[in-house]
């Protein structure tokens, strides 16, 4: 039973990975933005209370877990210098060292949130803003974050 777990795990993680990959090529394609007005002022408003909790303005290990676009990440970098980029996405990870200055010291990771490959403890902070909702076994991805 264990190893028809994983099988649909497998299937279903192929399955996000080609979602993400089409979605941020299509937009990059069509050389215009995929997101609405709303959703637009909705990430503007989370992106505002989390920088709101985050005031201090000291340096951070700081890993953003689902980069997507780098929408977040650009201002995490402007606020706090280098952070370290993840995502499931190849062309989300493209995306977001195309916004980024390379000045910056960045590192930018394609991976699978359920399994980070970082040591314990490695980061001050985690963001993980608007991810868990796309991910099946999102108890294995905050175990990983924690």
């Amino acid at each position: 039973m264990k190893k028809e777990k994983k099988t649909e795990m497998s299937i279903h993680f192929k399955e996000i990975v080609t979602f993400y990959n089409n979605f941020w090529d299509k937009e990059e394609k069509e050389n215009k933005k995929n997101i609405d007005v709303g959703w637009e002022y909705e990430q503007r408003r989370i992106h505002l209370t989390i920088f709101d909790y985050l005031k201090v303005n000291e340096k951070f290990n700081l890993l953003e877990i689902g980069c997507g676009k780098g929408d977040l990440s650009e201002k995490l970098v402007k606020k706090f210098g280098g952070i370290v980029a993840f995502d499931i996405s190849s062309i989300g990870i493209k995306k977001t060292k195309q916004r980024i200055n390379e000045k910056n010291e960045c590192e930018f990771l394609l991976g699978d949130a359920t399994n980070i490959p970082f040591q314990n403890h490695k980061f001050d902070i985690v963001i993980c803003s608007e991810v868990l909702e796309h991910i099946p076994d999102q108890e294995k991805v905050i175990q990983e974050i924690f």
